[in-house]
């Protein structure tokens, strides 16, 4: 996943990217923080029935 942005976070114009943004599945749900760089991220394999990620755009 890949957040475009030409504007910093919490920009009321242009595109910025997520102030924050976490990612759901049932039944649980794991977070990370948002940076101008590139960073992996990895989970431990799961099942589920629905995955989900939520991005809030300005504080």
């Amino acid at each position: 996943m890949a957040f475009f942005a030409d504007h910093e976070a919490g920009a009321s114009e242009g595109v910025a990217p997520p102030a924050a943004w976490h990612v759901e599945y049932l039944p649980l749900a794991v977070g990370g923080d948002v940076t101008d760089t590139a960073v992996e991220i990895g989970f431990d394999e799961i099942e589920t029935t629905a995955v989900g990620c939520l991005a809030r755009i300005l504080e």
